[in-house]
């Protein structure tokens, strides 16, 4: 019998890349949705019913589920704090974290904390009575901008002076923040299945190569590889959390060197790359729920050295470094074959045509 899978929050492009292996792997999609129209990643050829939830959210979402027995693979924020919040409810359907848990791994102080514990180098924590004595650049972060609705961009400033600092807290100290230290380096994600026994049984590493803002921001242009020591510390965090789900983690400085940052548990903006270099997080997902003991991941499971990135994110990013050679640069990856697409599929374009379509609409009106 096929299984049914209610994919959630199909507005985010995250969302088409998990619909497409569900797809290709023989499962049918149900698009949930309850946005004013059609949402981008629902119009993907490989969703088999669209369902657009009205009345309350949680209790359509766990209805529908009892009604088609189907697992429920969630893509964003929204929807995993949902049911974290009534887990004893949904987690016959999916893999989620109760709601304590959830909110820990949100809080980043909290996380912080349980990384000093088990021995993991995280970036010192600054007094601000003492920002004229910083060694600058330096850190603004929320505790919890995701809880706040903050915008990836949004969630913290990189201050390179006394100055960038006075005007960056005077927006951010409105809510629970924190000044860190700035590490240097390139920045990385561990992205981690944790089964129901917080097993590791899907491991994924990637290098961010651009950031949109140039501050600092989310990734527009990432590839895949293999770092096993962060790899390793990633885990024995989730772990140490009980963690159960889906969450990336993620790192600054270099495979040997480096500090932890954060844990985003939830579906990450750069998913599409661990769709693109195969690394089944959406079928493991759906194995792992309905019970399947799956082997815990020690080593790469996926293909290393695969370059994505995001078209119109990219684009930004060339125009904002005011460098012809940059722009040149994006111009010619765009049309390379080597460098994969996060959205774009030339065998399923209505999701990649729909998001160009909102965004030239955006454009215009803004």
């Amino acid at each position: 019998m096929t299984r049914n899978v209610i994919v959630t929050d199909t507005k985010y492009r995250a969302a088409a890349s998990v619909i497409r292996e569900l797809g290709r792997a023989d499962y049918r999609v149900i698009a949930a949705f309850d946005d004013a129209g059609l949402p981008v990643s629902a119009r993907s050829k490989y969703v088999a019913e669209r369902v657009k939830i009205v009345g309350n959210y949680a209790d359509r979402l766990l209805s529908l589920a009892r009604e088609l027995d189907a697992v429920i693979f969630p893509c964003g924020a929204r929807t995993t704090a949902i049911m974290a919040e009534r887990r004893e409810e949904f987690s016959p359907h999916t893999l989620i974290s109760n709601n304590y848990i959830l909110q820990k791994a949100n809080d980043k102080q909290a996380v912080a904390q349980a990384a000093r514990e088990i021995g993991l180098r995280v970036p010192s924590e600054l007094n601000i009575a003492n920002a004229d004595d910083f060694s600058y650049p330096v850190i603004i972060k929320y505790v919890n901008g995701e809880g706040l609705g903050k915008t990836a961009a949004e969630r913290y400033a990189n201050a390179q002076d006394r100055a960038e600092f006075d005007a960056a807290m005077a927006i951010m100290s409105k809510y629970p923040s924190f000044v860190s230290e700035y590490v240097a380096g390139s920045g990385f994600g561990v992205s981690v299945l944790m089964d129901r026994n917080h097993r590791a049984v899907r491991v994924f590493c990637h290098e961010r190569l651009r950031e949109y803002p140039l501050s600092g921001g989310p990734s527009v242009m990432c590839r895949s590889v293999w770092c096993g020591s962060m790899a390793r510390d990633a885990v024995k965090l989730l772990r140490a959390l009980d963690f159960e789900g889906l969450a990336m983690v993620e790192f600054k400085g270099s495979p040997d060197d480096y500090a932890l940052l954060e844990i985003n548990p939830r579906v990450w903006g750069s998913y599409p790359l661990s769709y693109l270099a195969d690394a089944k997080f959406a079928e493991g997902f759906v194995r792992a729920a309905v019970g399947e003991m799956l082997p815990e991941v020690t080593e790469p499971q996926y293909k290393t050295g695969v370059c994505m990135q995001y078209f119109l994110s990219g684009a930004r990013w060339a125009l904002a470094t005011k460098s012809p050679l940059n722009m040149l640069k994006f111009a010619a990856e765009t049309v390379n074959p080597r460098v994969k697409h996060g959205l774009w599929s030339w065998s399923d374009p209505k999701p990649g045509l729909a998001y160009l379509k909102n965004a030239m609409r955006s454009f215009n009106e803004n």
